[in-house]
């Protein structure tokens, strides 16, 4: 008896893991600042700061603040604050106008989640530093 409840209790979780992990999209609107640049073997390397406002399929909307490296590639960290006040962590790579992002964790709704995220630059300004963002992202 013991062992069947046991694995029903398994099963339970297993299932309910299932049910939540969705897939979800979001939206970025962010502006980007130049901080820096430095020489390096390689080539140069920029610092960027990024500031916009996002919005998800989930009907969360708030702010979003990354670091960002670019050379070869664009490499960033950011913080994006809901208007619950809970914070998301992200991290990510892009190559081009595409890349992958991966969701760590952070603050209340957010806490112990993991989404992989595969997303687009739709739509970039050199002039004004604008640039729109597309992501789609599935819950592990």
């Amino acid at each position: 008896m013991k062992n069947i409840t046991i694995l029903l209790a398994i099963i339970l979780l297993f299932t309910a893991k299932l049910v939540v992990a969705e897939d979800f999209s979001i939206t970025f609107a962010n502006k980007y600042s130049m901080d820096a640049a430095v020489e390096t073997p390689l080539g140069v390397l920029k610092a960027i700061s990024v500031q916009g406002v996002f919005s998800d399929s989930r009907g969360h909307s708030g702010v979003v603040n990354c670091i960002a490296t670019s050379g070869k590639n664009l490499d960033f960290v950011c913080d994006s604050t809901d208007e619950d006040g809970d914070i998301s962590y992200s991290s990510g790579r892009r190559t081009g106008d595409s890349g992958e992002a991966i969701i760590t964790g952070g603050t209340g709704k957010y806490e112990n989640i993991t989404s992989q995220c595969e997303y687009q630059l739709a739509s970039f300004s050199k002039v004004i530093m604008v640039g729109l963002i597309t992501m789609q992202c599935s819950d592990k």
